[in-house]
C-alpha cells in the first residue's frame, strides 16, 4: 500500500517564494527587452524624437532578438530582408523571420510562409508556405488570409478547393485588403462557390479600385462592357439577332527564318505587333539579331578601380565565383563567358558591353544591374533577381531563366528568341519590342506588366498569367480568360 506524501509546510512556502521569484524575473526581463525593441523601432523609423539609424536600429534590435524576443527577430528578419544597415540577405532574413514564426508570431508567420512560397531565403515550398500562411491567418492577418484564398484558388501546395478559397478571401477582403476584394469581386462575377451576381461583382471591383488595384479596374471595364452587350441584345428584336463571330487566329507557315536581321534603317517608332491580328495585317520589320557565336568584343582599357577588394578576384572567363560581393562594381565591356555568379550579389553593378555567353547566374542578385547592349547566350539566369534591371538591347537567346524575378525591368529590344522562362515573374516589368519567339513562358507571371510590340511567333504560352497586363495583343486578349491566363496551352 502506497502511503500518500505531504509536502511539509515550510518545503511548500520555499516553492511558492521560488516560482513567484521565476514570474517576476520573466516578467521583467519581458518588460526590458520591449524598452530594448522599443528603442530598435524608434531608430528604424526615426520616430519618438530619434534619428532615423540604421545601425543603432541594427545593434539594438540584435540584442534583444538573441534574447528570443519574438518581435525583434522579426525586425532583424526585415532589416535583413530590405538590407537596411547591412547587407541584403535573404537567407539570414529567413533563420530570423523563422525563429519568430516558431513563437507564433503573426507577421513572421506570414514572412517565412511568403519567403517559402517565392523561394527567397528557402527553397520553394508551396506546401511549407500554406502552413505558415495558416499560423498568421488563424490570427486574422490580412495578407496571409488573401495569400491562403489566392493558394486554395489555383491549386498551390493545396488541393484545389473554391469554397476555401472564397472563405479566406472574405475574410481578408472585411479587412480592406484590395487584392481580396478583387477575388472576391471574380468569384461573384464568375460564380465559383457562389451564385453568380454581377452586381455583387461590381461592387467589390469598387471597394479595390478605391485602393488602387489596378486588376479590379481592368475587370469592372469588361464586366461594364459585357453588361451593356447583355441589355443590347435584350433589347434587340429576334430577327435582327446574329450568332456572334467565330474568333480564329491566323496561322501563316512560311519557309523564311524567325530570326530578323538587323534593319540598316530606323523605319520608325510605331508598335510592332507579335502576330497578326488579320491576314491582311503585316509586321514591321524587328531589329533583332540572335547569333549562336558572340561577336568579339573590345577589351576596355580603362582601369577599373570600383572592383570589390577581399576573397573576390577580379573577375574573368571560366572562373567560379560564390557568394562574392560586386555590388556597384563596374564590369562594363569585359569577356566574361563561361564563369559561374552563383549567389553572387550583382546589385547597382555595370555590365554594359559584356560578354556573358554560357554564364552562370543562378540565384545571383542583379537587381538595379546595367545589363544594357549584354550577350547573355545561353547564360543561365535561373532563380536570379534581376528586379530593376535594365536589359535595353540585350541578347538573351537560348538562356535559362526559369523562376527569375524581373519585377519593374525594363526589357527594350531585348532579344529572348528560344529562351527558357518557365515560372518567371515579370510582374510590373517593361516588355516594350522584346523578341519572344520560340521562348517558353510556360506558368510565367506577366501581372500587370507593360507590353508594347512583343514578338510570340511560336512560343509555348501554357499557363501563362497577363491578368493586369497593359497592351496585350489583340489576338492574344481573344485567348485570355477572365483571370488574365490562357485558354489554350500553346499558340502558333
Amino acid at each position: 500500500m502506497i502511503k500518500s506524501f505531504k509536502i511539509p509546510p515550510i518545503l511548500h512556502f520555499f516553492i511558492c517564494f521560488f516560482l513567484v521569484g521565476v514570474v517576476n524575473v520573466h516578467g521583467q526581463t519581458q518588460s526590458s527587452m520591449k524598452q530594448l525593441q522599443n528603442q530598435a523601432l524608434a531608430y528604424h523609423y526615426g520616430r519618438d524624437g530619434k534619428t532615423q539609424n540604421y545601425q543603432k536600429a541594427l545593434e539594438l534590435h540584435g540584442q534583444a532578438a538573441n534574447q528570443g524576443y519574438a518581435p525583434a527577430q522579426f525586425s532583424l528578419g526585415i532589416m535583413y530582408y530590405h538590407g537596411r544597415g547591412v547587407a541584403q540577405d535573404y537567407n539570414i532574413a529567413f533563420r530570423w523571420f523563422q525563429k519568430s514564426a516558431q513563437q507564433k508570431y503573426q507577421e513572421a508567420q506570414y514572412y517565412t510562409g511568403f519567403m517559402h512560397y517565392y523561394g527567397k531565403g528557402a527553397a520553394q515550398d508551396y506546401a511549407k508556405a500554406v502552413e505558415w500562411f495558416y499560423g498568421a491567418a488563424e490570427q486574422n492577418h490580412a495578407p496571409a488570409q488573401y495569400y491562403l484564398g489566392f493558394m486554395y484558388y489555383y491549386g498551390r501546395g493545396v488541393t484545389q478547393n473554391h469554397a476555401t478559397a472564397f472563405k479566406w478571401f472574405e475574410k481578408s477582403s472585411k479587412q480592406n485588403h484590395a487584392q481580396a476584394q478583387y477575388y472576391v469581386g471574380l468569384m461573384y462575377e464568375q460564380g465559383k462557390h457562389v451564385t453568380k451576381n454581377e452586381e455583387n461583382a461590381m461592387e467589390w471591383y469598387q471597394k479595390a479600385i478605391a485602393k488602387g488595384d489596378l486588376n479590379a479596374k481592368r475587370r469592372m471595364v469588361i464586366l461594364q462592357k459585357q453588361m451593356a452587350k447583355q441589355k443590347k441584345k435584350l433589347r434587340q428584336p429576334d430577327s435582327e439577332k446574329t450568332p456572334p463571330p467565330i474568333a480564329k487566329t491566323p496561322v501563316k507557315k512560311t519557309q523564311q527564318s524567325d530570326k530578323v536581321q538587323k534593319s540598316s534603317k530606323t523605319t520608325n517608332n510605331a508598335s510592332v505587333s507579335s502576330l497578326p491580328s488579320s491576314s491582311t495585317e503585316s509586321v514591321s520589320a524587328s531589329v533583332f539579331v540572335c547569333e549562336k557565336m558572340p561577336v568579339p568584343i573590345e577589351k576596355n582599357e580603362k582601369e577599373n578601380k570600383a572592383l570589390p577588394k577581399g576573397q573576390c578576384d577580379d573577375p574573368k572567363s571560366a572562373h567560379s565565383y560564390v557568394h562574392c560581393d560586386f555590388k556597384e562594381a563596374d564590369l562594363s565591356g569585359r569577356d566574361l563567358h563561361a564563369s559561374s555568379f552563383r549567389g553572387v550579389n550583382l546589385t547597382n553593378a555595370n555590365l554594359e558591353n559584356s560578354n556573358l555567353q554560357g554564364a552562370d547566374f543562378q540565384h545571383a542578385w542583379l537587381s538595379q544591374a546595367n545589363l544594357k547592349n549584354t550577350q547573355l547566350i545561353q547564360t543561365n539566369l535561373a532563380h536570379a533577381d534581376l528586379r530593376g534591371a535594365n536589359l535595353e538591347n540585350a541578347i538573351a537567346c537560348e538562356a535559362n531563366l526559369d523562376g527569375a524575378s524581373l519585377n519593374g525591368a525594363f526589357l527594350h529590344q531585348v532579344d529572348l528568341y528560344g529562351a527558357s522562362l518557365i515560372k518567371t515573374n515579370f510582374s510590373g516589368a517593361f516588355l516594350v519590342h522584346a523578341n519572344l519567339n520560340r521562348s517558353h513562358l510556360i506558368s510565367t507571371l506577366l501581372l500587370q506588366s507593360r507590353i508594347r510590340g512583343i514578338q510570340l511567333k511560336e512560343a509555348s504560352l501554357e499557363n501563362a498569367n497577363f491578368n493586369g497586363a497593359i497592351g496585350i495583343p489583340k489576338w492574344l486578349l481573344a485567348h485570355l480568360n477572365s483571370d488574365g491566363e490562357l485558354l489554350h496551352a500553346k499558340l502558333k
